[in-house]
């Protein structure tokens, strides 16, 4: 990073050197060096905006075509004019658009030689950035005059700084606003003009001094009508040959932009290519919101057939809802958005947001882009459960103790009255219950429901079938018929106990919900890649509002029906299987519990998924964001068991409550510091292995490849949120 900003700082000397090199040698030489700078710089500028190059420093972000190069083109107008005239200025600022048409047609060809052959370049330039700068080098060099004009009258020692100042920031309004109209190009100009004026700061400090030397030794020229610089059409001084010659050339110069107008099919095309090869669901709409284009991101999620429709139709058919574009685009802001699970797909959480297409000014249609945040989401609301459940568990660990006696003095007194129960089979049906209760109660004081399942193929049918039979007596006792549908014959990969929790507590779910007289029936059937079982009763059902918040532990409906520390539970182990675990709503009443578990492999879980399914990592980062983007990848890289953290304390108490269950400490500073004795502890953002561990030599060098390619993954796709 220090070597680029290097490189930045000699450009940007080198640039205004040239320009101050240049005026001071045109006596003994000749104009022609100064407008052959004005020259070079401003087809390098063309070329350095392709190579899209920002430096950061710190908090700002320097573009680095136009905070080096700009400024020495501003600063050569404003020295050619306070002292070599107004036809020497309008002269350089000539060469200056002309030049930049070159750049701009050498743009064009290098987008038409990209087809043929692949070219070094990062970005491709619209045509209304192009018009932009040109158009602001034009108004800027005319600010610089009359800024120069108005400050001489005021005090001439501060001419030469305040002309080249009001010049360069008049050139970044007219490029702001020609690249993203009034209100974004307002907002890019507040954002990105405190990096502009630090670039403008030594030009203007040596503006200053040299404006200075000039006036003592009589260089400076007096002050000249304000009408002569705004007539910039007429000649000057009697010269109408030469005057005609530059309007001729002006026209000129207004054919090619004409030309270049026409261009706009062509940068669309351009456009449309780079649309179809995105990974991020992309659509083209008209100004009502009718999908013109569509690529094949978003095919995938809405169907071939989408051109044609209304984009809010289309969100329509999967659940989803927005408002118009329009107010999408006003906005200026990302919706989240979630497309519920139909037809067999899976719900998806998206982040829509719409610019618009507005060519003129006038807005004829709509970029939609809907960016897939479903992992991100999933995450974050098992995390959520995931720590609530936690914080259960620990308040259950402090009462089941009491209960526990509780049950051990019931157990007492049934033993005393056995002898006279009217049937010993009622007094073992007590005796079982009792420990049964004694056993979830024990859960309430440990984190293994949390915990990663050990899988292994077991058959589906038995698991169903133990299930039954451990609900048939609620089931009797309220009159509710409870029946399985015949089993496929399948193996499913899951952790037999967690599983049989879930079936469990969802049949009994299920009861609860049910009134006396009414059924509640297990199906299960298999697909290509899993088994799906459903759990339907004939209860009250639950509304929209009740089914949004179901798996929110400590949730439960009024009355008896489904909620609470149960589905939560459930959803977790399901989850933590890569299951599905879903509510719906039937169409004659009830609910159905649809859980969706993947088919037994050929091979143990182990051989398929490696050593890093056995690895467990601590992420810890005092920022959110950072922590979760390790998190993912650390689970992209295969690593199941991966817990976020944001404080030290946070890490004490995730190794508290799953004492033994962590290998590494993968955190950033201070935070490595503060790990606990026997974990393994990797650096995020250099690699280092901070505290090593016997045996775990493989995880420290997955942990350390993973922080490098992290780095430089950040350091080559650092952009600021609004360039010019």
């Amino acid at each position: 990073m220090r070597g680029e900003f290097i490189l930045y700082v000699l450009l940007s000397l080198i640039a205004i050197g040239a320009v101050f090199g240049a005026h001071v040698l045109r006596a003994r030489l000749t104009l022609g060096l100064a407008f052959g700078v004005a020259a070079t710089l401003t087809f390098l500028l063309w070329q350095m905006l392709l190579l899209g190059w920002w430096v950061t420093v710190g908090t700002l972000n320097f573009h680095a075509a136009t905070t080096s190069l700009v400024p020495a083109l501003m600063l050569g107008v404003a020295l050619a004019y306070a002292m070599d005239g107004l036809r020497t200025a309008r002269a350089y600022l000539y060469v200056v658009l002309a030049i930049g048409l070159l750049g701009w047609g050498f743009a064009e060809f290098r987008e038409l030689l990209a087809r043929f052959t692949p070219m070094p370049y990062a970005f491709s330039l619209s045509w209304r950035t192009h018009l932009g700068i040109l158009a602001g080098l034009f108004v800027g060099g005319i600010a610089t005059m009359l800024a120069g004009e108005l400050v001489r009258r005021a005090s001439p020692l501060l001419a030469l700084p305040a002309s080249f100042l009001a010049g360069l920031f008049v050139w970044f309004a007219i490029t702001s606003f020609f690249d993203y109209g009034a209100i974004m190009g307002l907002a890019n100009f507040v954002a990105q003009g405190p990096e502009l004026a630090l670039a403008a700061l030594l030009p203007a400090v040596l503006a200053g001094g040299y404006g200075l030397y000039a006036r003592r030794i009589g260089q400076l020229l007096p002050a000249r009508p304000f009408g002569e610089v705004l007539t910039f059409w007429r000649s000057v001084e009697g010269n109408l040959r030469e005057m005609r010659e530059d309007v001729l050339a002006a026209n000129h110069m207004i054919s090619d932009l004409k030309r270049l107008n026409f261009s706009l099919e062509e940068a669309e095309k351009a456009r449309d290519y780079q649309m179809q090869l995105s990974p991020v669901p992309t659509l083209l709409t008209s100004a009502e919101g009718m999908v013109r284009r569509i690529n094949p991101a978003a095919e995938a999620l809405f169907g071939s057939a989408a051109t044609g429709r209304g984009f809010a139709q289309l969100l329509g058919e999967r659940g989803g809802h927005a408002p118009p574009l329009a107010e999408l685009a006003r906005s200026r802001a990302a919706l989240a958005l979630e497309l519920p699970p139909q037809d067999g797909h899976p719900a998806r959480f998206l982040e829509v947001s719409a610019l618009p297409l507005a060519p003129g000014g006038k807005t004829v249609g709509y970029t939609v882009l809907l960016r897939d945040q479903t992992a991100k989401t999933l995450a974050a609301r098992r995390a959520a459960a995931e720590t609530r459940v936690r914080e259960i568990h620990r308040t259950g660990k402090t009462i089941a103790h009491d209960f526990s006696n509780l049950l051990m003095a019931l157990e007492s007194n049934l033993e005393a009255l056995q002898g006279s129960a009217p049937s010993p089979g009622t007094a073992a049906d007590m005796r079982a219950a009792i420990r049964r209760g004694r056993d979830l109660l024990g859960q309430l004081g440990v984190a293994e429901v949390l915990e990663a399942p050990r899988l292994e193929p077991v058959a589906l049918a038995p698991l169903l079938v133990e299930a039954l039979h451990i609900s048939q007596a609620i089931a009797r006792a309220k009159g509710i018929r409870l029946a399985l549908e015949p089993p496929p014959e399948v193996q499913v990969d899951v952790h037999p106990a967690q599983i049989q929790r879930v079936f469990t507590n969802l049949i009994n779910n299920a009861l609860r919900a049910t009134p006396p007289g009414g059924a509640v029936t297990i199906a299960a059937r298999a697909d290509a890649d899993g088994v799906s079982v459903d759990i339907s009763d004939t209860g009250q059902g639950m509304s929209a509002a009740q089914l949004a918040q179901a798996f929110e532990p400590g949730f439960s409906t009024k009355g008896e029906g489904q909620g609470g520390l149960g589905l939560s539970i459930s959803y977790l182990i399901v989850d933590a299987h890569g299951g599905r675990l879903a509510l719906e709503r039937n169409a004659d009443g009830g609910m159905t519990a649809a859980i969706w578990l993947p088919r037994a492999s050929n091979a143990s879980a182990a051989d398929q998924a490696g050593l890093r399914d056995d690895f467990s990592v601590i992420v810890a980062s005092p920022l959110p964001q950072r922590a979760a983007r390790l998190a993912e990848a650390l689970e992209q890289a295969g690593i199941a068991t991966v817990a976020e953290a944001h404080s030290a304390e946070e890490v004490a108490a995730l190794v508290a409550d799953h004492p033994g269950s962590w290998q590494a400490l993968f955190a950033d500073a201070p935070l490595a510091v503060v790990a606990p004795v026997g974990l393994l502890v990797v650096d995020a953002r250099s690699g280092q292995v901070l505290l090593g561990v016997a045996g775990t030599e493989e995880l420290a060098a997955v942990l350390s490849g993973l922080a490098a390619g992290l780095e430089l993954s950040a350091a080559g796709t650092q952009a600021p949120v609004a360039p010019v």
